[in-house]
Order: structure tokens, then sequence, then C-alpha cells
């Protein structure tokens, strides 16, 4: 539910529990579509055209890192009725890496395995022990003594044959693992890609109906308004730039003849820069 509620259903591509280290614990695969102006852009403060409306895709504003403390805060919220308590802010601890946890756990057997064998080394060192009692008459003594250390020997040979099957199994289910979950993930990148790229082409489609629809917009104005798409001094604009809406100067390109005059600088006015940035005035009328 909170990542639904937080990224959006039809932004969810999976799900899923992993139960296999210390703490049970979810790996979910989200598409990172967005809407909105992008941050960089905004921040920027030099758009010169309308942002493009419709979704596309966005990493940065997805991971970015206020994001990421705004999504601890909001799980840990979501999660607070079931007992669970968010994490220490600004905590320098660090994540066990599930390789890591299964190489402790082997390094973990094989420390027992070597503990077990030294103990079957011990308990065969008496067990030829008893063996020199036969020659000393006390055979009833030296049976009793060498059945209880074959016993002993047996039952730590048995431990010893559990932990190697153990750790075995262990590596096993480490590499099945691994095996499984880059396949899953595999599958769950190609369905995200195939729903991204569905996205991005309908966003693309829309804007190319909306680019359409803003030329046709455009070449119909020409027309009904002339003066507004020409200088007073009769020249061609050939292209302008402006830099920094800010702090606005503008660049101008014009043609008289076969004469081009490139790059010529003035200084403008902010309240006009501002009406030509939010599409209120022609490139002729800010000229």
């Amino acid at each position: 539910k909170w990542l639904r509620d937080t990224f959006g259903n039809e932004n969810l591509v999976s799900c899923v529990l992993h139960m296999d280290e210390k703490t049970p614990h979810l790996h979910a695969t989200i598409v990172p579509i967005v809407t909105g102006e992008r941050v960089r852009r905004k921040r920027e403060g030099e758009k010169k055209y309308e942002t493009k409306s419709g979704p596309r895709l966005s990493a940065d504003d997805v991971m970015r890192r206020t994001r990421l403390h705004e999504y601890q805060n909001s799980y840990a919220a979501a999660m607070k009725p079931f007992g669970l308590q968010r994490g220490i802010v600004g905590s320098t601890a660090k994540h066990q890496a599930n390789s890591d946890y299964y190489r402790q756990q082997v390094i973990r057997y094989e420390e027992d395995i070597a503990k077990l064998q030294a103990d079957v080394e011990k308990a065969q060192e008496g067990r030829n022990t008893i063996l020199s009692w036969f020659g000393k008459g006390d055979l009833a003594k030296a049976k009793k003594e060498l059945s209880d250390k074959d016993e002993k020997i047996a039952e730590l040979n048995k431990q010893i044959k559990a932990l190697q099957a153990e750790k075995a199994r262990l590596q096993e289910q480490h590499k099945s693992g691994i095996e499984k979950l880059r396949n899953g993930y595999q599958k769950e990148i190609d369905a995200a890609i195939r729903r991204a790229e569905t996205a991005e082409r309908q966003s693309e489609e829309k804007d190319a109906v909306i680019d359409r629809q803003r030329k046709q917009i455009g070449l119909l104005d020409r027309k009904a308004n002339p003066q507004r798409y020409s200088l007073s001094s009769g020249a061609e604009l050939v292209r302008i730039n402006v830099s920094n809406y800010r702090n606005p100067s503008l660049h101008i390109w014009t043609r008289v003849g076969e004469e081009l005059f490139e790059d010529t600088k003035f200084q403008t006015d902010y309240d006009v820069a501002q009406r030509h940035f939010n599409g209120q005035i022609t490139d002729e009328e800010f000229v």
C-alpha cells in the first residue's frame, strides 16, 4: 500500500518478500515515471519554452537525496502500527550484503567442523589408550570404555556430516538464489523498460500533436497579425538568444539583403524579457 501511495499503482512493477537473511525485507521494482517541470531546469531558471506536458522518465526526481529521506520518514509512519521503528537519522550503520551473510555462515560452519574433527582426534587417541588395556587384564572395563568412545566418535562424525551437508546446502542456496534473483530482476527490468517505452512513446505522440497545433496556431497568427513577425527596420530576424532571463541581455542575428549581422548584443528590460519567456510576445516584438 505504501509503495502504491508513494509511486502510483501504475508504476509499481513488482514487490517480493525475501526471508534469506537475518531480517525479512522487500525488494520492490518501480518505473520512475513523473510529471511536472524538471527540477534542474526549474533551479537554473533558464527555460525558454514551456515544459512538455505528460509523463516522462526521471530517476533523478524519484531517487534524489531529499526524496530518499522523505521515503524513510513516510514508510516509518506507515509501519509504526506494526511495531517497526525508523532507523536512526544520520546513523553510520551499514547494510550487510547477502553475500557477506552467506560467507559468515560458511565460515562459522567450517569452524564448527574443525572443532568437531579435533574432538574426533582426541576421542580416537582415548580409544587407542583403551586398546592398550586389553593386555593388562581389565577386559570388562576396557570393552565398556571402548564402546563409549566408539559411540562418541560416531556421534561426532554424524555432526560433522550434518554440518558439511548444511554448508553445502547453504552454498547451493546462495548460488541458486543469485541465479533466481538475476532471472527475476531481468524479467522485471524488461517489463519496466517496455512500460517506460510505451509511456515515453505516448508522451512523444502527445507532444507531437501539441507541436503541430502550436505551429498551426503560429501560422494562422502570422497571417492574421503580420506586424508581430517583422522588424520595424525591415531587416530579417535570423535568430535570437537570451542566456539568462533573470538578468537579461539579448543577442540577435539579422540579415539585410545578402549581408548577415551576427551576434549583436543589447541590454533589455526585465519585464519585457519575462513576457517573451512566457510566450506573450514574439521574437520580433521582443527585438
